[in-house]
């Protein structure tokens, strides 16, 4: 729990590589966090007995379905005709399944200081990055820049709609802080998180993601719809901050008139009606679906092959089916909506008898439907960050809900499993790996042409290094 506590204080502002590196370092770093965390519940008798809880206590059907999806996708790679890049891609999954697992059952063993740990370790990242933005945008002042491009200011995402992705994460989860404070009776403590709320608000004004506003908007929706009243003061809360965030983004557009104008692109990117290419991407992934429906082109296929028009179909749906093929998606799909439809009726029926962790549950709730929601129009589960915020909210919800079961899972099972994820994850990614031990970008990086998936894609070394690009196979036949 710490390890991963640790990565989410330091992975928003962390960038060893510099901003225009691949993600491939970062991602490495992030998941080598995730497999020390694995690693050391595997070998803790105590923690391997509360994660098989956790596992045990699943539906039997949950289990079977997210088996099945990983069987497939499985099959897919090794039939593939890029067998290494996909197996990269299944590993890393499956560390982020398991990963989940493993925080659900440090917050099963003692719920309240986990969740404590967890809510004090994204405050403090949240914080050291509104700081770092902050010193930036003054710097910048400072220089006088003629033109200032927003990717000048979120280098550490490489682009300010990474920087949204992670917002539609932070901004409902920060609820969880700001009660914690209050709960403390700290008037401190409980400024600081809502300054770094309402900041973090403004910033994501700055970044102008619509995906995350349009998603945080209609997860809200649901929220209320599903837990009504009881979500009333976390909603009343939530609104409070978007409008200190929007009086801070108005504030700072009075005080650095040419910076902020220079930056902002809030006004032409939320009142654009463009679709900014993801129909005809989509049009592109479903023609992929037709040519391969069984086991699709392949984990990772569309990142890879550079004859392909997109890196990712910027949906998440359409990426699981056009690479590791329709049984697969359904499989992956069914599995979250059922989860996530089991954890909304369990918690609305807990909250009818007691509100007492009311800001919790719809704070992770909202968290979880608008990252889902957001996935369905960019690419947030392929994302570094948003894998690591993935892996300690649906652990957080995971420990809360699980049941526990008279019959566990064999505590050896566990240690096997982890084991066998990372064996493969560390063979198949050993060219990422050894950049990392390395501590080396590869060279004329600045000439690439940067696609969405370039920070995991098995392209970034061979462009980069003058390897011809191995030709396209033709679509398996089925």
């Amino acid at each position: 729990m710490w390890v991963v506590c640790a990565a989410v204080v330091i992975a928003p502002t962390f960038a060893p590589f510099g901003s225009i590196a691949p993600f491939d370092q970062e991602r490495m770093l992030q998941l080598g966090a995730c497999g020390i965390a694995l690693a050391l519940s595997a070998s803790n008798a105590g923690a391997t007995r509360r994660v098989t809880s956790v596992i045990s206590g699943m539906s039997p059907l949950l289990r079977g379905a997210l088996a099945g999806a990983f069987a497939f996708g499985s099959l897919s790679a090794i039939l593939g005709p890029h067998p290494r890049a996909s197996f990269v891609e299944v590993a890393e999954l499956a560390i982020v399944v398991l990963s989940v697992f493993a925080v659900a059952g440090a917050v099963r063993e003692d719920t309240p200081r986990a969740i404590d740990l967890i809510a004090w370790a994204l405050a403090a990242g949240a914080t050291v990055a509104v700081v770092d933005l902050t010193i930036r945008i003054a710097a910048l002042e400072s220089a006088g820049t003629s033109q200032i491009r927003p990717t000048a200011l979120f280098e550490h995402f490489q682009n300010p709609r990474f920087f949204a992705q992670w917002m539609t994460w932070v901004l409902p989860l920060l609820a969880i802080p700001r009660a914690r404070a209050a709960r403390a009776g700290s008037k401190l403590l409980e400024a600081v998180v809502w300054i770094t709320w309402a900041t973090c608000w403004a910033f994501a004004f700055l970044a102008a993601g619509r995906g995350t506003f349009a998603a945080q908007g209609v997860a809200t929706l649901i929220v209320l719809a599903v837990f009504r009243r009881n979500a009333l003061p976390w909603a009343r809360t939530y609104a409070a901050a978007a409008l200190a965030g929007i009086v801070v983004y108005f504030a700072s557009a009075l005080l650095l008139p040419r910076t902020w104008s220079e930056l902002s692109q809030v006004v032409a990117r939320l009142s654009s009606v463009s679709d900014s290419g993801r129909f005809e991407i989509w049009l592109t992934t479903m023609r992929m679906i037709v040519d391969a429906p069984l086991l699709g082109a392949g984990p990772r296929a569309l990142s890879y092959d550079l004859t392909l028009p997109v890196a990712h179909p910027h949906n998440s749906v359409l990426q699981w089916a056009s690479e590791w093929g329709v049984p697969a998606m359904l499989l992956a799909v069914c599995s979250l909506l059922y989860a996530l439809a089991g954890w909304t009726i369990r918690r609305r029926t807990e909250l009818s008898r007691t509100s007492s962790d009311t800001v919790i549950v719809v704070s992770l709730t909202t968290a979880l439907v608008g990252a889902a929601l957001h996935s369905l129009l960019c690419g947030v589960l392929v994302m570094p960050i948003s894998q690591l915020m993935l892996v300690v909210t649906a652990g957080c919800a995971l420990g809360i809900d699980s049941v526990p079961r008279s019959r566990a899972i064999a505590p050896g099972w566990w240690a096997s499993v982890v084991a066998f994820t990372m064996l493969v994850w560390v063979v198949a990614s050993r060219v990422e790996i050894e950049r990392v031990i390395a501590w080396t970008v590869p060279p004329n990086i600045q000439e690439l042409n940067l696609r969405p998936r370039i920070w995991h894609d098995e392209t970034s070394v061979l462009g980069v290094l003058g390897a011809t690009q191995p030709a396209r196979r033709p679509p398996r036949r089925q």
